[in-house]
């Protein structure tokens, strides 16, 4: 008798865990536990390659970041770094005029009503249940954001209140500890970026509020890749962007058994003796196998509603940016 082929997985499950809600709460309570030691054991454990990979995330939207008024969201920021290479590729460009921004007492993001579901153009009604209960929502701390009406490309979102900066890049995450060390590098150097708390699953913005969407090594910990991709949709506005930066496993080539070998082996000793937590540095390499393919998740993301969907590879095959557009 042949066995039933196992079905994927629709996100991420770290070991014990049950379903969705159990997966959240594990990932949640693993980057608790890891982040003060998490910046230093990303550059060691990538030999600073990873500075390298957000350089070049943050280059392929330069068209994006030249716009003084783009709206950009950073999702599953971690401790800011994306934000911050999105910040100063911006800086960069001369779109901020020289202007720099840090708080530490973010005000209240205003929460606007979601547009009806005949004005969200590409997306399917299937996912209104989705839209309403990331409607729903608990409103975030941001500094002074007002939704606009309009869907269309080139509609205002959000209207910043008091800002020396026009439009500061906003990063997210659902790990606090996280985002405290993200606001400390904010302000020690003056980045015209805000942090706030949010769940990807579950983003408490308005329908169509960003040009551009990031997230870098935080895509693979969600519970739920397609409602993820779908609340991006949502959020994102017609003719918006997407960059997903991620880990895979390379399937050949020499250096796919090296990669392997470094990260089920090597990276979890020494993650996990630096981090004091070897819980964590198990999950990840088990978290890059069970990944979806590069094509896999290039197809779901069509499935979802973007188009134009491209992918770079680079590191021989282990880092892959999934770039779209929002239809």
């Amino acid at each position: 008798m042949i066995a039933a082929q196992k079905q994927p997985l629709p996100g991420t499950r770290p070991e014990g865990t049950r379903d969705e809600r159990e997966a959240a709460a594990r990932v949640r309570d693993i980057f608790t536990r890891i982040a003060p030691r998490y910046d230093f054991l990303n550059h060691l454990l990538s030999f600073s390659l990873d500075h390298l990979w957000r350089r070049r995330t943050a280059k392929r939207f330069l068209h994006i970041l030249r716009r003084p008024e783009a709206r950009i969201l950073d999702l599953c920021c971690g401790t800011g770094d994306l934000a911050f290479a999105l910040a100063r590729a911006r800086s960069s460009t001369g779109t901020l005029g020289g202007q720099s921004f840090s708080s530490d007492k973010p005000e209240p993001l205003r929460s606007g009503a979601l547009a009806p579901e005949a004005q969200r153009p590409g997306l399917s009604s299937d996912i209104s249940p989705r839209l309403q209960r990331g409607a729903s929502a608990p409103e975030v701390e941001a500094q002074g954001f007002s939704p606009a009406k309009s869907c269309s490309p080139s509609a205002g979102v959000l209207t910043p209140a008091g800002l020396t900066t026009p439009f500061p890049i906003l990063g997210s995450d659902f790990v606090e500890p996280m985002l405290v060390r993200a606001r400390e590098k904010a302000r020690a150097h003056r980045r015209a970026v805000v942090f706030t708390a949010a769940d990807a699953l579950h983003l408490p913005f308005p329908d169509c509020s960003f040009d551009l969407l990031t997230t870098a090594f935080g895509f693979r910990n969600l519970a739920n890749y397609e409602d993820g991709l779908r609340e991006f949709a949502r959020v994102l506005k017609q003719g918006g962007e997407l960059g997903i930066l991620e880990f895979t496993e390379p399937t050949s080539g020499p250096f796919s058994g090296l990669f392997r070998f470094y990260f089920k082996n090597i990276l979890p000793r020494i993650g996990g003796a630096i981090s004091g937590n070897s819980e964590a540095y198990r999950y990840l390499p088990g978290s890059v196998s069970k990944f979806p393919s590069p094509p896999e998740l290039a197809a779901l993301m069509h499935r979802v509603g973007f188009t134009d969907v491209r992918i770079a590879s680079w590191n021989f095959g282990s880092v892959i940016l999934h770039s779209a557009r929002r239809v």
